[in-house]
This record gives C-alpha cells, sequence and structure tokens, in this order.
C-alpha cells in the first residue's frame, strides 16, 4: 500500500502564500460549492478562510501525475505568536474531562480541521489512500510543532471508515450539531500509532510516514517527560513561523512500539 501511495500522491507543508491560498481554494470549493458548510457570497475572492487560520498550519496533498492540488487539511495550534488561543473545540465541546490534564495536556493539543479532498478524488482506492495521506500530513504538522495530542469533530460516517482503517481518533461524548451531527474526539498520537500498528501495519506504514512520525511521537514525549521530571519548565514553541529543529529520529524502535500497543 506504502508504494501504491508513493507514486500516486505527494503531500506537502502549505507554508508559503501560493501553497496556503490553494489549500483556501479546494476548501471554497468543497466547504462552500459542493457542500453547504458555508456560504460561498462570504467569500468573493474564492477562498475560504476563517479567524483560525491566524494560527492555524496547513498541508496539501497533490496527485504525483497531474500536479494538482486534491486535498488540504489544516492544524489549528493553541498558541500563536501572542500566547495561547482556544481552539474551536473548545468551544463546540465544553465537558469536565477537558480540565483534566491527562486527556487534554495544556498547550500540547491541535485540532484537526478543514479535511478535504478534491470530488475527483473521493471514489474507490483513491479516497482511501487520499485520506490516509491527509492523516499522515496531520500527525506531522502535530508533531512539527511539538504537538503530543490532536483533537477534532467528526462526521460519523468518516469517524467508522477510519476505525476500519484501524486508525481510532478517540470519540468522546455525545454527538454534537456541527453542520449536521458530529462526533468529538481527542487522542493521544503516539497511542493513535500504536493502535494503527496493532490493527493495521499496512496503513501504519502511510500515516507514520514509514515509520518517521512514530519516531518523532516517541522522541518529543521522551523529551517533555524529561523535561517535567528535571522539573524545568517546559515552554512551548512560540508559533506559526519558527523554525522548529527537526526531533532525532533512531531507527524505528520495535520494543516501544510493542509495549505501547
Amino acid at each position: 500500500m506504502l508504494d501504491s501511495f508513493q507514486q500516486s500522491f505527494d503531500v506537502i507543508a502549505a507554508d508559503g502564500p501560493d501553497l496556503r491560498r490553494a489549500c483556501y481554494r479546494l476548501r471554497y470549493q468543497v466547504y462552500c460549492v459542493e457542500n453547504p458548510f458555508e456560504d460561498p457570497a462570504a467569500f468573493a475572492d474564492g477562498l475560504e478562510t476563517d479567524e483560525f487560520d491566524s494560527h492555524s498550519v496547513n498541508a496539501l496533498m497533490v496527485d504525483r501525475q497531474t500536479g494538482d492540488a486534491i486535498g488540504a487539511c489544516r492544524v489549528v495550534l493553541p498558541f500563536d505568536s501572542d500566547g495561547a488561543r482556544k481552539l474551536p473545540f473548545q468551544t463546540a465541546c465544553e465537558a469536565p474531562w477537558m480540565e483534566d490534564p491527562d486527556i487534554w495536556p495544556l498547550g500540547r493539543v491541535g485540532e484537526v480541521s478543514r479535511f478535504c479532498i478534491a470530488k475527483a478524488y473521493r471514489k474507490g482506492r483513491m479516497i482511501g489512500q487520499a485520506k490516509l495521506g491527509l492523516v499522515k500530513a496531520a500527525m506531522r504538522l502535530c508533531l512539527d510543532h511539538r504537538l503530543t495530542t490532536f483533537c477534532c469533530v467528526l462526521d460519523p460516517l468518516l469517524l467508522r471508515m477510519l476505525e476500519r482503517l484501524g486508525m481510532d481518533c478517540g470519540a468522546v461524548g455525545p454527538t454534537i450539531e456541527h453542520h449536521g451531527q458530529r462526533q468529538p474526539c481527542i487522542t493521544n498520537i503516539k497511542a493513535f500509532f500504536a493502535k494503527v500498528w496493532r490493527e493495521r501495519p499496512d496503513v501504519w506504514e502511510i500515516v507514520t510516514d514509514n515509520g518517521e512520525l512514530w519516531e518523532a511521537a516517541c522522541a518529543l514525549e521522551a523529551q517533555i517527560g524529561a523535561t517535567v521530571s528535571a522539573s524545568v519548565p517546559f515552554r512551548m514553541t512560540s508559533g506559526i513561523g519558527t523554525t522548529i529543529p527537526p526531533l532525532p529520529l533512531r531507527s524505528i524502535d520495535r520494543q516501544a512500539l510493542a509495549v505501547a500497543s
């Protein structure tokens, strides 16, 4: 499955203005034109954006054969250059467990949203691989910004599809109304990868980029654990635009993966 995915798709960080506009343009097509989630009249330039884009990072998926932008997603960060910010999830879903640092580690939760795929790729084999590619992109965005946990609000149909692929997004609480019934989810990234390994190793290869993101998740957890143990205040990165040094990667730690599973 990994070879097939790599031959068909490429996933890149939308870290420049042109690439971000490509994300916003695809979002407009999916969220305003093809589905009545947002009012197209509100986006005369054909670019769907909102207030959370000011503290979000984006990824774009392209078709290797045509070069067309065919998928996009973003991660809303819990911080920016001005400090801490609330995620849209925290407004849409209020629950006591959000005060539990074991479930919601302050400053380390990113929200995956604006997950969209071009209509021509929402069918057959392409749709499954395209969704896996966007999951990989979202996890990389989280880890690049030193986030250990992700939250999202999912269509129950998409949630079940992901579960069939071995991906447990951590459904929590009842569904909420948000462009239809949606299921709030939150899960630790390392635990998410471990579950996929146990259920679907073939999927794990794609969503971890052949193990690289698993190692990054392990390294980040170890760094945070060491910092807490040493009683040194843990400082988050300053936010969007900051260059974050890559986490040290080792050969895939199969023993740690087995224990986490």
